[in-house]
């Protein structure tokens, strides 16, 4: 649920800051920065308080990053004129920008134990965390490039058929961050289930659940709507 949530009070705060988005895209991508260096010392700032913790815990578990990428995903899914399309589309590449940054939030949190695990101490990690871990590494190497060329000053530098075929890379992107969730999800579920963690169990199945119905839906709408430019065209 958190996922959603997070997701829902993004939208409302990109719909009232757009233009300011826009505008001082640095001051963001600085801001995202910060919080990446709050990361590195270890978020131990944020744990003082309640609140604070629960909101770090948002940033180190990835759910803003990829509340934010859910928001890129379906600025170009919303219906042609609406405020919602306009406004999101005016801004996807600084959201697209900022996500990636936050996403180093959450691959610093994690990556520092399992990456390491996983060329050390393979044993201490399940099959699917091992899969979810190469998955981290390969999504890593797919974002720094789809992240440095949103940047309009690298994007002017570049042929526009160029431009628009490596960031078609992001569709894998989007694929892979879901398969990427799913592998967790799913195993702490099933370990849950044999704990007889039944409340944890069913967390996680529902949150499995939002992830799904967010990203397939995002994925039969993208795909209908290019088959749909398709036969426009003929």
């Amino acid at each position: 649920m958190k996922f959603i949530l997070t997701t829902v009070v993004l939208l409302a705060v990109v719909m009232f800051l757009h233009k300011s988005i826009k505008k001082y895209a640095p001051v963001y991508y600085i801001g995202a920065f910060v919080i990446f260096c709050i990361s590195a010392a270890g978020f131990e700032i944020m744990r003082t308080n309640a609140l604070l913790h629960e909101i770090s815990m948002l940033f180190e578990r990835g759910i803003v990053a990829t509340a934010l990428f859910t928001l890129v995903m379906w600025a170009a899914i919303f219906k042609n004129g609406t405020q919602i399309k306009i406004r999101l589309m005016s801004v996807r590449a600084e959201l697209s920008i900022i996500a990636c940054i936050l996403t180093l939030v959450h691959n610093f949190f994690y990556g520092k134990n399992y990456i390491v695990w996983l060329f050390t101490s393979r044993e201490r990690l399940s099959t699917p965390f091992v899969i979810a871990t190469i998955l981290t590494i390969v999504l890593d190497a797919v974002m720094l490039p789809l992240m440095i060329t949103s940047f309009k000053s690298v994007r002017k530098k570049m042929k526009a058929k160029s431009w628009k075929k490596l960031q078609r890379l992001a569709y894998p992107f989007y694929m892979l961050i879901y398969i990427h969730v799913m592998l967790i999800f799913v195993s702490i579920a099933l370990q849950m289930r044999q704990l007889e963690h039944y409340d944890v169990f069913w967390h996680y199945v529902i949150d499995s659940a939002i992830y799904t119905v967010v990203f397939g839906m995002y994925a039969f709408l993208r795909i209908r709507k290019a088959l749909g430019q398709k036969s426009e065209k003929h």
